[in-house]
């Protein structure tokens, strides 16, 4: 931060200073609109939860822009007044990232219904039973059998998945099933759910710690750490809405971080993590190629291969029914897609119908092969820009899924932070407006909206693809 006599702390990235009752305004203004989008927003009132992310992203770029982060430095003005500047400290955006999170822990998961899906899991585990077994609508035709494990009516009623096998792995598993029995039974769901929303507070306060060393180590500004700490989309998607991209963040970083201590080992072990999280992370092996040389990088994707295996194997009983509940998933539902919205509609053109079913396994095959592409042509990889090779992994991924709800762009975030791009920001105060589809129960979206969603993504990536940015890597 600016020091007395006005000079530039080269750890806040050349901030320009502005005045301190506008940082705290833009401070209060975040502490209300989380008060009023944690605690009084349901996610059928799309205008209302549009203001309040409209709000968090206002104060959120303006802080990114105080502290130098969306422009190139310039010479700075007087600086901020004393009792402002702590905040602006890497531990000060820290702390207040954390202060955002202990609101979202303790608020009802109003904008997800998953929660139903991981208390139903978590009952049946408790009580001795194996999840992936029965579907939901399957457990139904036995009454008895459901009331011995728990699992009323209320939370049939409420599960969005009745007729799929649960597709939640068994890292997953053991904190839904802690979480039923650590929690009392006379406190219903919430303190469950509190509980589940605990472990990725926690994995979140290790992203915390972890991401400002990632920064020191890449030359970037620590006052970068905002960029994740303080970002609305994390916040009420992650510790909020009780999403455990939280987790795959966490492992991911750590990951990297054992890279860059030429740890391997314990690295492979962290990315294995991620993958017992959500199965995604397995897509970044073949960026290894390159930057460890193909012996080495072969070796590292056997130990993560194994310690994910390991992490699966409560699965392998019913791996049938696993498989079958992901397969389901990715060629049954649709939300907020772009590249296979546009296949979609060809589709409709030349055959009348929805052509999900086939499109979805050939954009599989297509995301595969650009990933490869990708990999093994990407410009001077190493094990500093191993995030940018990242980013543009999920990127691939997600323009060519067929579901992208708001917390699967998360991980883009931390990742983003690590790199030189900033249309990620732009796309995480963007994909709320997929929320207009939850306005009734007819879950229609307005491709118009997901066509601005998109347009603005691209044109914002073309722009920064185009003009270099503050940063260089």
């Amino acid at each position: 931060m600016p020091v007395a006599d006005g000079r530039l702390n080269p750890e806040l990235g050349g901030m320009k200073a502005r005045s301190p009752f506008l940082l705290m305004g833009a401070l209060l203004l975040t502490l209300g609109a989380y008060t009023w989008l944690l605690y009084g927003t349901v996610r059928t009132q799309y205008v209302q939860l549009w203001g309040c992310f409209g709000l968090l992203f206002a104060a959120y770029f303006y802080l990114l822009w105080h502290l130098g982060l969306l422009r190139r430095p310039t010479a700075p003005p007087p600086p901020v007044a004393t009792w402002m500047r702590w905040l602006l400290q890497p531990r000060g955006l820290i702390v207040t990232g954390i202060a955002f999170r202990l609101m979202a822990l303790f608020a009802f998961p109003e904008l997800s219904d998953d929660y139903f899906r991981f208390v139903w899991d978590g009952l049946i585990t408790t009580h001795g039973g194996e999840p992936y077994a029965m579907t939901p609508d399957t457990w139904l035709t036995y009454p008895v059998e459901m009331e011995v494990h728990g699992l009323t009516q209320a939370i049939y009623d409420g599960l969005n998945s009745k007729t799929y096998f649960s597709i939640y792995p068994p890292i997953l598993q053991a904190i839904f099933w802690i979480s039923i029995k650590l929690a009392s039974p006379a406190a219903g769901l919430y303190a469950p759910v509190v509980l589940m929303k605990s472990s990725i507070f926690l994995a979140e306060m290790a992203s915390l710690w972890v991401l400002p060393r990632l920064l020191r180590h890449r030359g970037l500004p620590a006052a970068a750490v905002a960029i994740y700490a303080w970002n609305p989309l994390i916040v009420v998607e992650l510790t909020g809405n009780l999403h455990f991209e939280g987790l795959m963040i966490c492992f991911l970083l750590l990951a990297i971080y054992g890279l860059d201590r030429q740890r391997l080992l314990a690295s492979a072990g962290a990315l294995a993590l991620a993958v017992g999280v959500k199965l995604l992370p397995l897509m970044l092996l073949p960026l290894m190629l390159r930057r460890l040389g193909w012996g080495r990088a072969i070796g590292y994707g056997a130990l993560v291969m194994v310690g994910s295996a390991l992490l699966l194997l409560p699965v392998f009983d019913d791996v049938g029914h696993f498989l079958q509940g992901l397969d389901l998933y990715f060629r049954r539902f649709e939300f907020n897609a772009s590249i296979y919205y546009v296949v979609r509609w060809v589709g409709y053109q030349v055959t009348g119908w929805n052509i999900i079913r086939q499109a979805g396994p050939w954009l599989g095959v297509i995301t595969f092969t650009a990933i490869m592409a990708y990999s093994l042509l990407e410009r001077r990889p190493n094990v500093d820009n191993l995030p940018r090779g990242m980013v543009w992994i999920f990127a691939i991924y997600l323009s060519m899924a067929t579901i992208v709800h708001p917390w699967y762009m998360c991980a883009l975030i931390p990742l983003g932070a690590l790199t030189r791009y900033r249309f990620m920001l732009v796309w995480s105060a963007l994909i709320p407006l997929s929320y207009f589809t939850y306005r009734d129960s007819s879950y229609t979206e307005n491709l118009g909206l997901v066509a601005l969603e998109y347009a603005v993504v691209l044109i914002v990536l073309i722009r920064e693809l185009r003009s270099p940015a503050p940063q260089a890597q």
